[in-house]
């Protein structure tokens, strides 16, 4: 676009071309004509100025790829978060909390027929607290969430096991310090 060696380079300018889409327009160089003013501050004295047109679209191109692959890079994260929280391979042992108990050396009021046995919460099912004597294959289910679950998990009525009150003044054993001593285990997957 340059003339002959020594000779003055081609003078450019801009011309807006109007877009009948909402967008901003397209601005496009075209060759200065003589006849036009010098001083136009529109004009350019480069005739690169197209390939900088081209290299700034080019660079806008580039960023939003960039965005474009940040954004799929933190949606893919977070949906590895979640999955790792909600898939089989979570670790759960730490959710459910029992220990062995007994009347001979439990502290408090022992409500129920046999001499011992597990009790447990189970914060992976809402905090059901159960109780499954030694030597049994049966699991009780002890409060109200976990007689929810009782029929998925096939556990057995905790009534079926605990002892009617001897004085006659309810009609079970006071379970108090059973229940606390369950809410203790319960307690271990709150901290």
């Amino acid at each position: 676009m340059a003339g002959a060696p020594g000779a003055p380079a081609e003078r450019w300018r801009v011309a807006e071309l109007c877009r009948d889409d909402g967008h901003r327009p397209l601005l496009t160089y075209q060759p200065y004509s003589e006849s036009e003013d010098l001083n136009d501050e529109s004009t350019l004295t480069s005739p690169s100025a197209p390939e900088k047109d081209r290299t700034n679209i080019s660079n806008m191109a580039r960023f939003a790829r960039h965005i474009a692959a940040f954004v799929a890079l933190c949606v893919a994260c977070g949906l590895g978060a979640i999955c790792a929280a909600c898939g089989e391979g979570t670790n759960t042992t730490n959710l459910v909390h029992s220990e062995h108990i007994s009347k001979a050396t439990f502290k408090g009021i022992w409500p129920v027929s046999v001499d011992g046995g597990t009790l447990a919460c189970d914060a992976t099912k809402g905090g059901s607290i159960t109780f499954t004597p030694d030597g049994s294959n049966d699991t009780y289910a002890s409060n109200g969430t976990a007689m929810g679950w009782a029929p998925k998990e096939g556990w057995k009525d905790f009534h079926d096991i605990w002892l009617d009150d001897p004085d006659g003044l309810g009609p079970k054993v006071n379970s108090r310090d059973f229940d606390a001593e369950a809410q203790k285990l319960c307690s271990m997957n709150r901290t």
